[in-house]
This record gives C-alpha cells, structure tokens and sequence, in this order.
C-alpha cells in the first residue's frame, strides 16, 4: 500500500489527509480519509518546518487500518533539504523508526538540495523527489511512473523469450481463433494472457464476450482466472497455464 498525506493547517487548527493506492500506476484510491484537530499549530521556525506538520501526519498514520502493508508514504515536502540536512520527510522516517520508506515530493527545490528533478506528463514545471529507506533514483522513477529495471514492453510476438505477461485485443471471434496458438506459445509457465474485447455498451461491433473467449481458449489448456473492465470501451479476461500443463 503506498500512503500519500498532506497536511493544511490555519489559525483554527489543522486538517491531515491521507489517502491509500494499491500501487504506484493506479489512478484510483482504495481509502481516503481527513483528521482534523484544533490543537495550535506549532509557530514557524526557520529550518524547523517539520514541528508544524509532523504531529499532524503521525496522528494521520495512527487512523490506518492496523494491518495495512505500506510499501512506502509520500509527502508534500522534502525528505532532505541537503546533504546531511533533515528535511520533514526525514524526521517523519525516524519518527516511524525507519520501518517504512518516506519519499518526499515537492513542488520547489531547496537550495543545496540534492533532489531529484521529475517531470510528470505534459507538465513543464518539476517535482523534486528526495527519500529516506529507499534509493532516491528509484523513487523518481517510481514518481515518474515508470517501469522498473527489469521490466521490458514490446509491441508484437517478435522473438523468441517467454513472456511474463500478454494483452491483446480483438473486435472478431475469428481473429482470436486466427491468433490464438501464435499468443500461446509465448506465454511463459506462469504468464497471465489478457485477451481484450469492446464492451456491448461502446457501441463498436463486435462478436466477443467473455464467454467465446473462454469457448476458444478453455479446450486448449488454459484457464480463466480474473476479469475486469480495462477502461470505458475494453473489457479483458486473463488466461493462464493450467497447472498441470506447465513445464
């Protein structure tokens, strides 16, 4: 779980955020939720930002559901303002006594800062990425949203390495069958095969549905396990390996 938090605070008091992503690349939440105290904010200190934030954030941590597994918890703030320098996501690091990483993403850069500038999108304007528990660089990648090392895209069949994960798409029942023996023969022993179709309700003609999928997929050894709705015109089945049909 990747816990993101931010913390707005006034002469009333402040307000906590936090809000809980399965992973890195998803768009939508799992849970959110605000904590709101009344208690006086410390006053600013130069060089001593985190004593106005850190209670607040720490008090966010403690409303998580016991038992969350959090890779990793972002703030709006630099984790080392240089060198040797704590920033709020560095004492908030020690705070949670160096259990999870913190990374910090800010939207200025701190003189001195060895943070790492990421652009995200169409964006022109940075984020500067610094963390605690975690390789800095990695961390920017993981801002950034891309791939880890070890990970490879193609587009095609091309080659001849197994392949971890397939998606493909089809509008015709004829093309999946067409194409079907050629997608099978790059899955790896444990590959998940996504076979991809448009829903009834995009209004693009098509004869698949889930159900010729597994017609055309279930007698040559595999087997479905999860479905879902990829977006708002393609719905996808995965594929796998029968276990006893592995190697």
């Amino acid at each position: 779980m990747l816990l993101c938090l931010d913390v707005h605070y006034g002469d009333r008091g402040a307000t906590a955020t936090c809000v809980g992503f399965a992973k890195w690349t998803d768009a939508e939440s799992v849970f959110e939720f605000v904590v709101r105290s009344s208690a006086t904010v410390e006053p600013y200190e130069p060089g001593q930002f985190y004593k106005r934030e850190l209670p607040h954030l720490l008090t966010a941590l403690d409303r998580v559901p016991r038992g969350t597994d959090v890779e990793a918890v972002v703030v709006d703030a630099h984790v080392w303002l240089a060198p040797g320098k704590p920033g709020l996501g560095a004492h908030l690091y020690e705070a949670l006594e160096r259990s999870v990483p913190v990374v910090g993403v800010a939207k200025s850069e701190f003189h001195g800062s060895h943070a790492i500038p990421v652009v995200r999108g169409s964006s022109r304007h940075p984020l500067f990425v610094t963390a605690a528990g975690m390789d800095p660089k990695r961390a920017a990648r993981l801002v950034r949203g891309e791939l880890p090392e070890n990970v490879h895209v193609q587009v095609g069949l091309a080659g001849k390495t197994p392949l971890d994960v397939i998606v493909a798409f089809f509008s015709k029942r004829a093309e999946l069958e067409r194409q079907l023996a050629s997608l099978r023969r790059r899955m790896a022993p444990a590959c998940g095969l996504w076979i991809g179709w448009q829903k009834k309700a995009s209004g693009v003609p098509t004869d698949m549905t889930e159900n010729v999928v597994r017609e055309i997929a279930l007698p040559t050894g595999l087997v479905d396990n999860k479905v879902c709705a990829i977006d708002e015109t393609w719905s996808g089945l995965r594929l796998v390996i029968r276990l006893e049909n592995r190697s």
